[in-house]
């Protein structure tokens, strides 16, 4: 899990997906809840706080399926996933938060 996710102003396709990691290893989240949180990399305002989609619990791989409204402002965000497991105990992916970003990028027309 790294790297930037890019999409368009606007659009809802692709979801964002990934495959949550620890120590390189995949994450077993089997009974656990995800949130996704994009956060404005200028402003630092929260762009995103909502109920991710779990793919995969053993094997870690979740996905958020983009609202219009998350996609509206073009720029650059942070992103991460915050993991409640079945115990209450919470882990948040990724825990260095270095070069995971969502950039939207101006649509044309």
């Amino acid at each position: 899990m790294a790297g930037t996710f890019t999409i368009k102003q606007n659009d809802t396709l692709p979801s964002i997906q990934e495959q949550l990691t620890l120590s390189g290893s995949p994450y077993d989240i089997t009974g656990a809840t995800v949130k996704f949180h994009l956060r404005n990399n200028t402003d630092l305002s929260t762009k995103v706080n909502a109920v991710a989609t779990i793919v995969t619990p053993s094997t870690g791989i979740v996905r958020y399926d983009w609202l219009a409204t998350d996609t509206a402002s073009v720029g650059d965000f942070s992103r991460e996933w915050e993991v409640t497991m079945a115990s209450g105990k919470v882990i948040t992916f990724p825990n260095d938060q270095v070069g995971y970003t969502v950039t939207i990028v101006d649509d044309i027309a």
